[in-house]
């Protein structure tokens, strides 16, 4: 899964999502927004499971941790 830039609407992969979320840390950026819209006929609660994952993997990326993908 990959997520769009509010900005621009580039496609990010689990790694530059990594990255940015990271970048904002240290700004005390603690407030981040996902919205969430069924798409290509999915859920919102589908959506929400993916987001979920992705998360998981920003955190296991920004540890430095191996992860599944």
């Amino acid at each position: 899964m990959s997520l769009r830039s509010r900005f621009d609407g580039k496609l990010w992969s689990s790694e530059e999502l990594a990255a940015e979320l990271d970048r904002l840390g240290p700004y005390g950026t603690s407030h981040v927004a996902f919205l969430i819209g069924g798409s290509h006929g999915l859920s919102d609660e589908v959506m929400l499971l993916v987001l979920t994952e992705q998360i998981y993997r920003v955190v296991k990326i920004n540890r430095g941790e191996p992860y599944h993908k």
